[in-house]
């Protein structure tokens, strides 16, 4: 597979402490026969100068330097200037497994689509918290779109980084990122090109990719008031996916209980950020949250003992008990490693 070209695409802004270690871990890549295409959003640091230099550097690399426009922008212009028979997206902070591509194009075949597993990395203030991602202990593990829900139980179908893609069926179908997305787009993008494509899955168990998760990105950095309104875009379009692709019954219904779940981390967003907000105007959007319909909608889709459980939450969460119901999550957390 060394003769096919693939296209590298990295969206950069303000990582200047992380992008030579990316930039230096695609480069020494084993599969050479690679374009990497490096799109500085409108960087304040030095990130643009350090993307110049690898310019120079490396032959294989081009640069993009463009105004601000958000993640999703710059890799739609990623995609529009891709000229590679496939294509991977890198987060400019991240790095890979110096078999990263040569794997997933080993493994390619144009009627799947082919998923990696990763590290999750976790920087805290005296040690990093290095966990294997995978979906199980095959090498190889092929996988129809009716199992889709186990892919995302496994924490595999959400991010793009982790994934191969076929450039022509980006670019026939127009699949393209929802540039007015904050969170949620990456699972988007994913689920419109499994059924544009008609693909199924293919997962190598193996860790190639170094995903690092920093302070940065927690929830109590950053209130992001559509989040709500986003896991109920995201979630309705899982929803209708997995129906028309036959998802069984039982996975339908964990679907639900993901979707319950994610609704519940939007009440979290708002309560990292209750200081920032002030009393009054937290107290008036969480009453508004934890009384949205969509609630109610999921509890009446789930059975038996699912549908009683997340009853219970529902009434806890709406008679004024949020606290009690995140504080049980957390412990869950702690001491299940659960995410």
């Amino acid at each position: 597979m060394e003769n096919k070209f693939v296209s590298v695409i990295v969206t950069v802004y303000n990582v200047e402490s992380y992008l030579e270690k990316c930039i230096a871990s695609i480069c020494s890549q084993k599969y050479q026969n690679l374009e990497i295409i490096l799109i500085d959003d409108g960087s304040k640091d030095a990130s643009g100068a350090i993307c110049d230099f690898w310019k120079e550097k490396d032959s294989r690399i081009a640069v993009i330097h463009q105004k601000n426009s958000g993640v999703s922008a710059a890799r739609n212009k990623g995609i529009e200037k891709a000229s590679g028979e496939y294509l991977v997206f890198i987060d400019s902070d991240d790095y890979l497994e110096p078999d990263y591509v040569s794997c997933l194009m080993e493994q390619q075949n144009c009627s799947y689509m082919t998923v990696c597993g990763y590290y999750r990395e976790i920087e805290m203030s005296d040690r990093r918290k290095k966990t294997p991602v995978f979906l199980n202990h095959k090498e190889i593990h092929l996988m129809k779109r009716e199992n889709i829900v186990n892919l995302y139980s496994a924490g595999l179908l959400n991010a793009i980084w982790n994934k191969l893609y076929v450039v022509r069926n980006l670019k026939e179908v127009g699949i393209r990122f929802e540039e007015a997305m904050s969170l949620g787009e990456d699972l988007l993008f994913n689920l419109r090109y499994l059924r544009a494509a008609d693909l199924d899955i293919l997962v190598i168990n193996k860790p190639l990719y170094h995903y690092m998760k920093r302070g940065k990105e927690s929830l109590d950095n950053r209130y992001r008031p559509d989040f709500f309104d986003n896991q109920v875009k995201i979630f309705q379009e899982f929803i209708r996916y997995a129906k028309a692709e036959g998802v069984s019954e039982d996975e339908l219904l964990k679907l639900y209980g993901f979707y319950f779940n994610a609704l519940v981390v939007s009440l979290d967003n708002l309560y990292h950020s209750k200081d920032v907000l002030g009393k009054v105007s937290y107290r008036s959007k969480q009453h508004e949250l934890r009384n949205r319909e969509e609630f109610g909608q999921i509890i009446k889709q789930l059975k038996g003992k699912r549908r009683l459980i997340y009853g219970i939450r529902l009434w806890g969460i709406r008679s004024g008990f949020y606290y009690i119901d995140y504080c049980m999550r957390e412990i869950l957390k702690k001491y299940t490693g659960m995410k």
